[in-house]
């Protein structure tokens, strides 16, 4: 019996991130756009259907201890639909796990928002500030990012929520 129960709890973790919750109607989803060369270097992008380029850009960025954790798979889905029904245009990404220093998650986030930049005129938005938010080790990503690798200057808000410092 004891196995059985865990069985179906393990079970339902797994069939649980296949409920989550859809994107506003008339969001236009463009799902695991490349952004980079490594396999986890995918992003979501929900742009709102009222956009020009004065939309302005959230980054979500998913917890996960630095080590598990996946853009679709985030407790955030509630936010991203608020942020989404307010006009904001919002892209959720992946990052490469931690292996001993965070200059590769750094890299990523880097070249998400190039990414985006780059994009910004085939997605119909304007893409010059962004705001980081994230949850958990998101959190604690977006804020690093923030104070030490914007480069282009154009984090102008950061949200951690429940991030760890190091």
């Amino acid at each position: 019996m004891k196995n059985f129960l865990w069985f179906c709890g393990f079970s339902f973790l797994l069939v649980f991130p296949a409920c989550r919750k859809l994107a506003p109607a008339g969001t236009e989803v463009i799902l695991n756009e490349s952004y980079g060369t490594d396999i986890r270097n995918k992003m979501d992008v929900y742009l709102p259907e009222e956009r020009d380029l004065n939309t302005q850009v959230v980054l979500l960025i998913h917890g996960g201890a630095w080590v598990v954790g996946d853009k679709s798979n985030d407790r955030m889905q509630d936010i991203r639909n608020q942020l989404i029904l307010d006009g904001h245009a919002v892209v959720t990404m992946n990052y490469r796990y931690a292996d001993g220093d965070f200059h590769n998650q750094m890299d990523d986030v880097g070249k998400a928002v190039e990414h985006i930049i780059e994009n910004s005129g085939n997605w119909g938005i304007g893409a010059t500030e962004f705001a980081l938010m994230g949850t958990s080790a998101g959190g604690h990503l977006s804020l690093l990012f923030s104070h030490a690798f914007d480069t282009l200057h154009v984090v102008k808000a950061v949200v951690s929520l429940l991030g760890q410092p190091i």
